[in-house]
């Protein structure tokens, strides 16, 4: 279905923040010798990947709130509760403050913003109870725009709650917030970060909640891409969480003391978190560790927003489309990975779905022993350059 934004003359200046913000929500910027105990791949025999399909639960998708934000939920489904039911959608221009949307140029007649994901919406939740993984998005980015990527966890028994942090996020680039000089932003972001597990938690017990007595709420997991990723190894000295797995992601900005388990995976052709910074991120944190690099993949392959640059009906594309003027490094970054060249977005999205589930499969006591995890994965992806290490102790 397409989408008509009513034009209304507005000043320039506002319509080159469009061109800036969504160039900054695709691109969902933030800003080697091995320990005693690491391993790297070898040629031993590659195990088929485990997890890289989807897994053996359709998925529900519903919308939470704190009282300053939403959070949006991949739960699994209840067996046959999707029968003859649409997939979710979202617009792309879903994040953008009506206010701000009604006073931009007219989208193309025509043009198709919107995005359906594979998740159902307000479904039941299957009979069963389910480990919690708190996500973050990078900065530009909103809650919704990783629906791929978020469902396939789902799909494998997690229930996964997406956070707007507004801090850093897309409605942060309108409102011009995204780097405002406060001192004590970073313990208010992971103060979010800690009111969204309560919750989410919550849920488990409330009246009504369709989560009651699905959750297990000892069992919670932490993913972060970009600048979200940052957000996440800040609450490496939570007791609460027992994994967290960085995509592309900022890594900790203070020094590591715990010895929380923790994955990096991250793209060989990223221009944002380069090779050079995911290889310094790994070696700030602890053993248990492990390290993913994926070929051709660049940093924005992690959300959904690949999927419409390579349709040709991504917000940066109008935008450029349409005469706006975008600076060429934002230009850059929003296409990162999602290139001719770059690595096919669903087959990256399956490799990085392969280990991220494992990881937590592993860390949350679903696995008693690593599935997926040895440095012989790296060869489960023929034609996939990957490079694979751990530290474990």
């Amino acid at each position: 279905m397409g989408v008509e934004v009513n034009t209304v003359r507005k000043s320039a200046n506002r319509v080159t923040r469009l061109a800036v913000t969504a160039a900054s929500a695709l691109a969902l910027i933030s800003s080697a010798a091995l320990p005693a105990g690491a391993q790297r791949s070898t040629k031993t025999a590659a195990p088929e990947p485990a997890y890289s399909k989807p897994g053996p639960y359709a998925v529900g998708v519903t919308t939470l709130s704190l009282p300053d934000r939403k959070i949006e939920v991949y739960y699994p489904a209840k067996t046959g509760s999707t029968k003859g039911k649409k997939r979710a959608t979202y617009l792309q221009t879903d994040a953008i403050p009506a206010d701000i949307l009604a006073g931009l140029p007219a989208v193309p007649p025509g043009t198709d913003l919107s995005v359906t994901i594979p998740a159902y919406r307000n479904v039941p939740v299957a009979a069963s109870k389910f480990p919690i993984v708190l996500f973050s998005h990078g900065a530009g980015g909103w809650r919704g725009v990783y629906g791929y990527p978020l469902s396939g966890l789902a799909s494998w028994g997690f229930v996964v709650a997406s956070v707007d942090f507004t801090e850093y996020g897309l409605i942060s680039q309108f409102l011009g917030t995204g780097g405002a000089a406060d001192p004590n932003r970073r313990a208010k972001i992971s103060a979010t970060a800690v009111a969204a597990i309560d919750l989410v938690v919550a849920e488990n017990t409330a009246k009504g909640s369709r989560f009651k007595g699905h959750l297990l709420p000892g069992k919670v997991g932490a993913v972060g891409h970009s600048a979200g990723g940052g957000t996440m190894f800040s609450l490496l000295d939570n007791k609460r969480i027992s994994s967290i797995v960085g995509w592309a992601a900022v890594g900790p900005q203070a020094p590591v003391t715990s010895h929380t388990p923790t994955m990096l995976i991250t793209g060989a052709e990223d221009i944002a978190i380069t090779p050079a910074s995911a290889a310094a991120s790994y070696a700030a944190l602890n053993a248990p560790k492990r390290f993913v690099e994926i070929g051709k993949l660049g940093h924005n392959a992690f959300s959904d927003a690949c999927l419409a640059i390579r349709s040709g009906t991504d917000l940066i594309g109008i935008a450029k489309g349409l005469g706006i003027g975008i600076p060429d490094r934002l230009l850059e970054l929003g296409r990162n990975g999602c290139g001719a060249d770059s690595l096919a977005t669903k087959k990256g999205w399956q490799i990085i779905q392969q280990f991220t589930v494992a990881e937590l499969r592993k860390d949350l006591g679903i696995n008693k022993a690593p599935i997926g995890l040895t440095p012989a994965s790296a060869k489960s992806f023929p034609g996939v350059t990957i490079t694979y290490k751990q530290q474990l102790k």
